[in-house]
């Protein structure tokens, strides 16, 4: 990779700051995500990161139109999640 490439790309985060930001995007699984909750609630410079990360991303929500779901989006995945038994004739 040239410098000038190089130059341009992020490094690489540190562990717990990576661990912040996937825990600000909601995308740990649910024990990585509940353990990185406590560790915030009890470690202040976590706390730190992932308040950082949160002050970051926050304003991506709000270029985001929020859209609320058909009236009929439940009944839909019910029917395709518990067909109807087949009626005998």
């Amino acid at each position: 990779m040239t410098p000038e490439l190089s130059a341009d790309l992020p490094p690489e985060l540190p562990d717990d700051d990576l661990l912040a930001a996937e825990y600000v995007l909601g995308v740990l699984p649910l024990a990585e995500r509940m353990a990185a909750e406590a560790r915030a609630k009890i470690d202040a410079p976590f706390a730190s990161l992932v308040a950082a990360w949160d002050a970051r991303l926050t304003p991506l929500n709000d270029e985001t139109a929020t859209l609320a779901p058909s009236p009929d989006l439940l009944a839909r995945i019910e029917a395709r999640l518990f067909p109807a038994a087949p009626r005998r004739p």
